[in-house]
């Protein structure tokens, strides 16, 4: 991103001092909430890290009451788990840029299945945001799907560059499927 060439080295040193004061546990849900989004539920991080829903969302309350790197955010009508944001997008920054490429990689995947079986038949819905994870996944047949259902979707809204966008990824796409 380009917010993480901007962070100035005193700045990053501060945010990692402060991060080094986080138990593993609370880091490592961290770093999978950078990569789910500028904001989060706790059902999502707890699925991706496999702590369970509960677990995730006691450590995230805790360093949300501490104004330790996030804060409660509201959720949706359908949320049973809490909903948590950055405080900064220099935090989230921070976070992503500590993950080697290969577990970035993974990771977005991890994140895209969770949403899919979080939402079911609703996935359409976050078709965008799905697109995001497996296209950053490395899972091209999944990312194309997701593309081309973003992109009817911005159709239908009358939202033709974002349509075309979605529909030229999906394209980009195609060969690199298999069958």
């Amino acid at each position: 991103e380009a917010i993480t060439r901007t962070i100035p080295a005193q700045l990053r040193s501060l945010i990692d001092l402060h991060l080094e004061r986080l138990s593993g546990k609370e880091l490592d849900l961290l770093v999978a909430a950078s990569a789910v989004g500028a904001e989060f539920s706790a059902e999502i991080i707890g699925r991706v890290r496999e702590v369970g829903t509960e677990s995730a969302e006691a450590a995230c309350t805790g360093l949300a009451r501490r104004g330790a790197f996030i804060a409660q955010a509201p959720g949706t009508a359908v949320d049973t788990a809490s909903h948590y944001r950055f405080r900064h997008a220099l935090y989230r920054a921070v976070l992503y840029e500590r993950l080697p490429l290969a577990t970035r990689a993974a990771l977005h995947a991890r994140i895209g299945e969770s949403f899919e079986a979080i939402l079911g038949e609703a996935a359409n819905e976050r078709a965008t945001e799905l697109a995001a994870h497996f296209d950053r996944g490395g899972q091209p047949g999944k990312a194309a799907r997701y593309h081309l259902s973003a992109g009817q979707r911005a159709a239908r809204r009358s939202a033709s560059r974002t349509a075309v966008e979605h529909f030229r990824r999906a394209l980009a796409l195609l060969p690199q499927l298999t069958d």
